[in-house]
């Protein structure tokens, strides 16, 4: 099984590597770990920024909402080891107070709700692919198909697959975007320069192997074609310097093939001239 070093990676592989790999499930476990993180946050920023401004008038309000940088502290490196579910090589250090409390506001407020709606579609296949048992015992209703004979149940298990691959892509897709779009936020500088490093790494890479692929394929496109060709011409000048008796015709004939012999020489050099360029 091809092993794969992120989600991200994963979801942009073939399908049938992709959906029997990890990827799937750690991202739905990181979707499904975002809800009640975010409501716990929406919970504790509520009830700190509330009784801070409740109690400001006597000053104890301040040392409340002097607390919301450390939750907000608190809650980012939580995230940091949850973002280890979909992206491995997760953000590093501190990102500074605003850009972790600006995650935990975005993350009480927006991304445990879209996370939830994404799964409440999770019942829709698991209903599918068990209809043709439930319809025994009563009707299924599902997005609007009502399934009322176990004739029609049968038909809704290739539906229900169908359904099961789409949300392992969509789930999966939205892992890596609130992912990506979370380790930017707690990102330290240095190590948003690290990652970036480490991508140009990983490019360059991929330029080199693909250079060395071309050069393979033109060495042996002139190897086994435009050398062959010359070769056969020398081989036939020569054939023909042995059947020509007049001087001035033998003497082009023998330039001919000195000429073809050094074209031969200077194309041998050029392939062994041609290397991948570090």
């Amino acid at each position: 099984m091809t092993s794969y070093p992120d989600a991200w990676s994963a979801v942009r592989a073939r399908p049938d590597q992709f959906l029997v790999s990890r990827w799937p499930w750690r991202s739905l476990g990181y979707l499904a770990s975002t809800v009640p993180l975010g409501i716990a946050v929406l919970v504790g920023l509520v009830t700190l920024v509330g009784l801070g401004l409740l109690t400001v008038v006597i000053v104890v309000g301040l040392v409340i909402l002097a607390g919301v940088p450390r939750l907000a502290g608190s809650i980012a490196s939580v995230e940091r080891f949850r973002l280890r579910l979909v992206l491995p090589v997760a953000a590093g250090g501190s990102a500074g107070r605003w850009p972790e409390i600006g995650h935990a506001v975005l993350l009480a407020t927006v991304l445990w709700v879209v996370d939830a709606v994404a799964l409440l579609l999770l019942p829709v296949p698991v209903v599918l692919l068990l209809a043709p048992w439930l319809v025994r015992y009563e009707p299924v209703e599902v997005t609007g198909w009502r399934i009322e004979t176990r004739g029609e149940a049968w038909f809704a298990i290739p539906a229900g697959v169908v359904v099961v691959v789409a949300l392992a892509y969509v789930m999966t897709w939205l892992a890596c975007g609130q992912a990506a779009l979370v380790r930017v936020l707690l990102a330290a500088p240095d190590a948003q320069l690290t990652a970036a490093v480490a991508d140009l790494r990983r490019s360059r890479r991929g330029l080199v192997d693909a250079f060395e692929v071309e050069r393979r394929r033109i060495e042996r496109d002139l190897h086994d074609g435009v050398q062959q060709r010359l070769v056969v011409l020398a081989m036939t000048l020569g054939s023909a310097e042995l059947e020509v008796s007049d001087g001035s015709g033998l003497a082009l004939l023998r330039e001919a093939q000195r000429q073809a012999e050094a074209a031969l020489g200077e194309l041998r050099a050029t392939i062994r001239g041609i290397h991948p360029r570090c």
